[in-house]
């Protein structure tokens, strides 16, 4: 189903960007295919310019990890733009890119007490960390390779004490 979805969201990318141009894109939004099929996350991200050397994503992350458990994560990421390292001849959100983000996880569970009765459990979850990435915008699609290092502050036992990941944040800027 989120196989389905996500393959109707990208041919709808390419279809809607085919009579889309413009010069500077300063607004886009994306979902990361790599981490909903590696880790069963579907995270939502939106991105809005600042000034033309920094901008400021929003995520929203729905966490399906565990089949027992039902996560949601809610996270902010400051962006710079570093046009001098690889010049990129636009203002807008193109390029490589270097920020710190912080993300808040709000987890629920079903926890087995005994054999006839089972407690719902709650935790939340507080991460910080820094993202590096580069992205390309073509006609209005883009594509957005990028690297993650993130250190939970606030965690349970099961988690480790550092997460790092590879990703591709594919979507349509304007």
């Amino acid at each position: 189903m989120k196989r389905t979805l996500l393959s109707l969201f990208v041919l709808s990318l390419f279809l809607l960007t085919a009579t889309h141009t413009k010069a500077a894109y300063t607004k886009a939004i994306t979902v990361d295919p790599i981490l909903l099929l590696q880790w069963n996350d579907l995270r939502f991200r939106y991105e809005t310019s600042l000034s033309s050397k920094n901008s400021l994503a929003l995520d929203l992350e729905l966490d399906n990890r565990y089949n027992d458990v039902v996560g949601f994560r809610v996270g902010a990421l400051y962006r710079w733009y570093f046009r001098d390292v690889f010049p990129v001849h636009t203002a807008g959100l193109e390029g490589f890119n270097l920020g710190p983000y912080a993300l808040l996880g709000f987890y629920s569970w079903d926890y087995p007490v005994s054999n006839d009765r089972r407690e719902r459990r709650t935790n939340v979850h507080l991460e910080l960390g820094g993202e590096l990435a580069y992205k390309w915008v073509f006609g209005g699609f883009t594509i957005e390779p990028n690297f993650r290092l993130g250190f939970p502050v606030v965690k349970k036992g099961y988690y480790t004490n550092f997460y790092y990941g590879f990703g591709v944040g594919l979507g349509y800027a304007w």
